[in-house]
């Protein structure tokens, strides 16, 4: 099959009430999305026009005050924007760990800017983050039985990081307040632009957080994991649900020994959102591991074509799981070879490529190329994490180096 582009999308389709929805059943914005845009855009064009009255005082604060305001100089307050918005972020993510830490979850990821935390075999490793500067994201999961009142664990987990930065927005608005009229502006002002900024830029966090719908990319937002969960239904399971698998992952768990239950309620609900390309990925390494390649294949199928897979990355490891099922089962080289030159060069190197690759060269004939691709991935998976799913792809690899040992001898 072919992986549908956004833009080959044709035609509109509606449900019986006349809502615009897509190929996936999704509908069109909610009331509350819109209500939500409509208060963040007055919200941001209050702050563009408190600005704009203020524009001559800030002006003034840089002629009077050289040394003491961060606007006499373009490098301060470029410094003092980078600061604060990290400090922004990681609040915000910090209030989510808070929270999960409080409803009785386990830390698992933090991300500030370029700085990467991660909780791996029971030890905290810290390394570089390759997102957006200012861009964050945090996870907790339940440890090994803690499934209980996942969802109410999981609102709180929600509620943590808007309410962190809402909490910051007050905290630096007060000091604003207060430090009026009781500052040296010749060499303090820049504490007072300090506050303002932050609790102007803390605010429009929360905000953004608090969109009770999704972002462009597909994944949802604060907001609208806080709504879903208090409403319960499909979307809340389905996350609980991921959650919950996730957790069993991180415990060591391979994919066949994961409770089907909780696979098929991640299953249970299907939209243009990340969590259902995550529940069809999930899926596909549950029946993969069992056995279930027809299954597999479906799964995977209906991942690809999620346009979500191109805007968060993960369109390369789907087209190479693609070529492996079709070299490793089908025996079609040509086009397990076909997909896999889909993938651009820096796109290869991941842990994926290997089996893939390996696949296709024992589909091909080409058995000592096989190995050699199979002992550098499980050289590579030798200093992973011991995850559900890394047990499962050295075994698989190991699957592999019998048959391509078999057929060299």
């Amino acid at each position: 099959m072919t992986v549908p582009l956004l833009s080959n999308w044709q035609g509109i389709n509606t449900d019986r009430k006349g809502r615009v929805v897509n190929r996936l059943g999704e509908k069109r914005p909610s009331w509350l999305v819109s209500l939500w845009g409509g208060l963040f855009n007055l919200i941001i064009y209050a702050i563009f026009g408190l600005v704009m009255w203020n524009f001559n005082r800030l002006t003034l604060y840089a002629r009077l005050y050289p040394n003491g305001s961060l606007f006499a100089r373009l490098e301060r307050i470029a410094l003092a924007l980078t600061v604060i918005l990290l400090a922004t972020s990681a609040v915000h993510e910090l209030g989510h760990l808070l929270a999960g830490r409080l409803a009785g979850l386990r830390f698992h990821i933090l991300e500030i800017g370029p700085l990467r935390v991660t909780r791996e075999g029971g030890q905290l490793k810290i390394g570089w983050n390759r997102g957006m500067l200012f861009s964050g994201m945090a996870a907790s999961v339940p440890g090994e039985g803690v499934l209980s009142n996942l969802r109410g664990r999981m609102l709180a987990f929600a509620l943590g990081g808007p309410l962190a930065s809402l909490l910051m927005a007050i905290v630096a608005a007060v000091l604003f307040w207060w430090w009026q009229g009781r500052l040296d502006l010749r060499t303090q002002a820049w504490m007072l632009e300090t506050a303002a900024m932050t609790a102007i830029l803390s605010f429009v966090f929360f905000m953004t957080a608090m969109k009770p719908g999704r972002y462009q990319n597909g994944l949802s937002a604060d907001g609208d994991r806080i709504v879903s969960l208090i409403q319960g239904g499909p979307a809340a399971t389905r996350w609980c649900a991921l959650v919950a698998l996730n957790g069993t992952d991180l415990q060591g768990i391979r994919p066949k020994l994961w409770d089907e239950q909780l696979v098929h309620q991640a299953m249970m609900l299907q939209d243009a959102s990340y969590d259902t390309l995550t529940a069809r990925l999930m899926g596909y390494q549950w029946a993969l591991d069992n056995g279930h390649i027809v299954q597999a294949a479906a799964w995977l199928d209906e991942a690809l074509e999620n346009w979500q897979t191109w805007s968060v990355g993960q369109h390369a490891r789907l087209v190479l799981e693609k070529a492996y099922l079709l070299a490793r089962f089908e025996k079609d080289a040509e086009n397990g070879r076909f997909w896999y030159e889909k993938i651009p060069a820096h796109r290869l190197q991941t842990l994926w490529k290997f089996r893939a690759h390996a696949a296709i060269l024992l589909a091909e004939g080409n058995s000592s190329a096989a190995l050699q691709e199979i002992h550098t991935g499980l050289a590579r998976l030798a200093s992973m994490p011991k995850t559900g799913t890394n047990i499962a792809e050295k075994n698989w690899l190991e699957e592999l180096k019998q048959i391509a040992e078999t057929a060299v001898s």
